[in-house]
């Protein structure tokens, strides 16, 4: 049977899903369908995945204003390992999917509170938040793509570390800390590295040395952080980082193409009226030993 997509990045959404204990069901009550495929190697509720799944796609939809899709589908395993040397819980996403590799103790075996709603959300919401950034609002260089070889993206802080902080403040969570310390603890040698040189390491070692991942991206969090307080700060709290991030989200829809790291100060002061180049350079440059040593006599 033929099942014609028009580019490559559909044809990386179509999964092969298969196995007497896979599981298949849609819901309804959200933006648009959402069609939860499970495939669990133990007990493991699929409606509390359909409620977190179409939870998120409520929050995103607010966030952003549209839901740029007809219908969502997630896909989650809850596998046995077969033994140390094989790592799961981890997660990617497509342009209308999310994929979470999981091992069997992630499987949500009973009706969830509100606590531990939260954390299984946190990895549905965090991929399904990339349906907008980067899949449909991207930097120079990721896409279109060249196959031959892995992209050099020069804004995976960027791509990153803003889908945490949207993730962080839809979830209400207080995770600045945590980025502080994945930024100003790390090893020297991320440390002294540019976010446009680290952005482009990160472009193919993200999640072989997870030193690298979780340092780009909470740099790119807490820059996030700092733009959105000092964007409600200059304007009286009449605009945010949303206002920044949704238009340019629709300034992508419009040019088709990707922006670059000098043309963001711009888009972001056309979209609130405040000037943000002086927290762009900031956050473009290596991490301070100042804040460094400050947030080790603090903590």
């Amino acid at each position: 049977m033929d099942l014609p997509v028009s580019n490559f990045d559909l044809l990386a959404d179509a999964q092969i899903m298969m196995g007497s204990a896979l599981q298949v069901k849609r819901f309804d009550d959200g933006p648009v369908p959402l069609y939860v495929a499970q495939y669990a190697e133990t007990n493991s509720s699929i409606d509390e995945m359909g409620k977190i799944g179409v939870s998120s796609m409520k929050l995103l939809n607010q966030y952003f204003g549209q839901t740029p899709f007809p219908y969502y589908t997630v896909y989650v395993e809850y596998l046995k390992p077969l033994d140390a040397q094989h790592s799961y819980n981890f997660g990617m996403e497509h342009l209308v999917s999310y994929t979470g590799f999981n091992d069997t103790s992630q499987a949500i075996m009973v009706p969830l509170d509100s606590v531990l709603f939260k954390k299984y959300q946190v990895p549905v919401l965090h991929h399904r938040a990339h349906a907008y950034i980067p899949l449909r609002c991207y930097g120079k260089a990721y896409r279109p793509c060249t196959w031959e070889m892995a992209p050099i993206i020069k804004t995976s802080g960027f791509n990153e570390g803003f889908i945490w902080y949207i993730t962080q403040q839809l979830l209400h969570g207080n995770w600045i800390t945590a980025f502080k310390r994945r930024v100003y603890e790390a090893p020297a040698f991320l440390k002294n590295i540019s976010m446009r040189d680290l952005s482009e390491l990160a472009s193919t070692e993200y999640s072989s040395d997870f030193r690298i991942g979780r340092h780009i991206y909470s740099r790119g969090a807490l820059m996030a952080n700092d733009l959105d307080n000092y964007i409600r700060e200059k304007s009286n709290n009449k605009k945010s980082l949303r206002d920044a991030l949704i238009y340019l989200y629709n300034w992508s829809q419009r040019e088709k193409r990707g922006f670059t790291i000098k043309e963001l100060p711009g888009i972001f002061q056309q979209a609130t009226g405040v000037n943000v180049n002086a927290v762009f350079k900031k956050w473009m440059k290596p991490v301070g030993k100042a804040e460094s040593q400050k947030l080790k006599a603090n903590s």
